[in-house]
Order: structure tokens, then sequence, then C-alpha cells
């Protein structure tokens, strides 16, 4: 086997077999040929390599590892290349249709494994080999056009620790699950979370606007449209649909902490649902049959026909589609204020979320929004989500999806 020492930023072609290449000091750049004219295999690459460039690349690879070397293979099972990755180096892989960073951790939730751009490369028994999804291009998810504000996003994570799990919310807000109505009417169970939808939201916003410009509050609108219009109007077809509405206002100045204040006071108000015959607003939240929801809120001035107020105005869309699939959704967030829950201005934006489908060995990849939600709607299937930002991964493996929404949120510590 011939071997080649680099030394100082160095860029070496690999184009024939049995080639060990060693990197020194500086950044390495290996390019690797692994097609017609040149056809490298059986290339061994030095820990130190940081750069491997594949040149007249193939369309798809295998990977497998074995403890903490990767070795790449020919989609036909030929071996090109191993390589040691350790654990802080840079190496990152370049094929002709993008950049794939590697990593190997020790600890923490993704420690022994290595990722290829986000993916996770299992310890395959019987040098079984692994295909790995990093190079498909036009696969990305696109998140709603109408992104959920903070509030939005934060008023959506307290509904649906509600749904989740009802008699906690209903013992943290100091009622019994079923206050105000005939014992066993709500049940006990969780409910599937909800998720968000662009229609749904535009008619939510829209209608919230509408009602603080206008100075009415009410589910039918001044030109008479009721909700069930309004939702039909902005493009969604439903099989089901439901709206709440809340205001919490004040003389005083809206600071941001104070509007946070009011769209959590607008969650425990509706939860709650004092002198609400029947509890109207806390049967919509807790309804089984929901997916998706639309959230509007917005702030202003507001004259309730006594007197002027600055209020946080708020609409609740909920409602289902036609065989609608299941949506796996969740929120990235850094804990800032240590309470273990979502507080607006926490949301991670721009984090990579790969989905693998284990049985067909597809992927689909989407990044979190701007305010740290996430959504996509998924087939029957079982899944492993790899999340990845700025150096940090988080794998979910074996996640089945049904025909409910599953939530899997990130706390990024």
């Amino acid at each position: 086997m011939a071997r080649v020492l680099l030394n100082r930023n160095e860029l070496f072609n690999v184009i024939n077999n049995n080639v060990d290449v060693v990197g020194n000091t500086g950044t390495e750049t290996i390019v690797i040929f692994d097609n017609m004219p040149f056809d490298a295999a059986n290339i061994m690459l030095d820990q130190s390599v940081e750069h491997v460039q594949f040149q007249a690349a193939s369309n798809a690879y295998k990977f497998q590892q074995v403890g903490n070397v990767l070795r790449i293979y020919q989609f036909d099972g030929d071996l090109i290349a191993t390589v040691p990755v350790g654990t802080g180096n840079n190496l990152d892989f370049a094929f002709d249709n993008g950049k794939a960073v590697i990593n190997f951790s020790v600890s923490g939730s993704s420690a022994g494994k290595i990722t290829v751009g986000g993916e996770a490369v299992s310890t395959l028994a019987g040098g079984a080999q692994l295909v790995a999804p990093v190079l498909t291009n036009g696969n990305s998810s696109e998140q709603p056009s109408h992104q959920p504000t903070a509030q939005e996003q934060f008023m959506l994570e307290l509904l649906n620790r509600a749904r989740m799990n009802p008699v906690e919310e209903a013992s943290l807000l100091g009622i019994d699950l079923n206050e105000g109505l005939a014992a066993g009417t709500l049940s006990t169970n969780p409910r599937q979370p909800l998720a968000f939808n662009n229609e749904l939201t535009a008619a939510a916003r829209s209608h919230s606007q509408d009602m603080l410009d206008n100075d009415f509050f009410a589910h039918t609108n001044l030109a008479g449209n009721s909700p069930f219009d309004r939702i039909q109007a902005a493009g969604y077809t439903y099989t089901t649909a439901g709206e709440n509405l809340a205001y919490v206002g004040t003389t005083a100045t809206l600071s941001q902490a104070l509007i946070n204040t009011f769209v959590q006071d607008s969650h425990e108000d509706l939860f709650v649902d004092e002198g609400i015959i029947g509890r109207g607003h806390r049967i919509n939240m807790l309804n089984a049959n929901f997916k998706e929801i639309g959230i509007g809120i917005v702030d202003g001035s507001f004259n309730n026909g006594n007197a002027d107020f600055n209020v946080v105005m708020s609409t609740q869309n909920f409602a289902t589609q036609p065989n609608a699939k299941a949506i796996l959704l969740g929120v990235i967030y850094a804990d800032e204020d240590n309470n273990a829950f979502y507080t607006p201005g926490e949301g991670i934006g721009d984090v990579s979320i790969v989905i693998l489908n284990t049985a067909t060995n597809t992927t689909q990849t989407l990044y979190s929004m701007t305010a740290g939600g996430y959504q996509v709607a998924l087939q029957t299937g079982v899944y492993d989500i790899t999340y990845t930002f700025d150096g940090n991964t988080q794998f979910v493996n074996d996640l089945v999806i049904g025909v409910d929404n599953v939530k899997s949120d990130w706390l990024i510590a």
C-alpha cells in the first residue's frame, strides 16, 4: 500500500487503489475520484484529514460504523475509504450536490455514534452496510409561510401541554377536569397534539386583527361571516372545526413581558372557562378529533364599549382535513429561564431535522421555524430523527407514527 504524508494545507488527488493518506499540520483536503475514468478504492485516511471531496461522485453511498471508524462504500458494495472519526475534529465530506459534516460523540445522547450530515450511522453487525441518505436534493420539507410568532408558538405549547395531560392541566389551574360539566364529559386520556396550519393561521390572524380594528368581540364578524365561513374562505376544507376567542387588556403600556403574560392568561381563561355555559372553550381545547390549529395573536388599542384598553387579542381556529395524515411536530428551544417549558424568545430557528423512514431508507430534511417550532406530515411507519444545531446533535430512534400526531421536542442545554 502506498503511503502519502500531507503537510501544511495540502490538497491531494487520489486516483489509485490502496493508498494510505496521513495528514500532519494545517488543513488537508483529499479529493477521491470514485467514478470513471478513475475508480479509487481501499483508501485509508488518517484522523487528521479534515476535508474529503468526492469527484465525479456516485449518486449514493453506503456507510458502516465500526467503533469510531467510518467505512465508505460504493452503492454496489466496493469499499472506497476508511477513516477514523475523532471527537472534536472538523471532518466533512463534499459531494457533487452538497456537503455533509461528519461527527463522533463520546458522551451525551449521541454517545458512540458517528453522524453523516446529521444522520446517525448505526453500528451494524455482520459487516452489513447502511445507505446514508445525505445526498438527496429536493427533499426538504417547507414550513408554513405564515410562520407563528413566538407568542403564537407559546400558546400552542400551552395548549398541547393541556391536551397531552388534561388532568394535570386542570389541577395546575385549580379546577376539576369536568368542572361545570356532567361527570365523565371530558376523558382523562391524552389527546394528540395540534400542529399549525397555514390557512387556519391566516384565518385566525385576520379575525383577531378585524376585531381589534373594528372594536367588536364575536365569532361572527361585522360582515356576517362565521368562523366556518372564514376557515373555508382561507382555503381550508374541514371535516370538523371550532373556534376560541380571548382577549386580555390594560390601560398601561404593553411591554413584551406583559404581552407574554396576557397570552398565558388567555390560555388559562379559556381552559377554566368560568361562567361559560357548557364550558365550550375547554371542550374545543380538548377535542380529540382536532389535528390542526391556526392561532392569531395581535395587540393594540381596543374599545370594549366603555373604555379604551391596550389588549392582546387571540383567535384559535381548530380543524381537521379529510384523510389527514399524522403530523410530527415539536419545538426546539434553549430554556433560558430554567422553567422546563418554552417561553417566547427561547425558540431556536434553522435547526436541521433529518427524518429517516427506517423501512424505505428514504429521508426528508426540514428546518425549525423562527420561533423554534417544526412540523411535517408523515406516512404511517417507524422513523429515526436527527436534530443538528451548532455542533450539537440529538437522536430520536424508532419513533412510531400511526394515525395521531406525535410531538418530539429538543431542549438544547
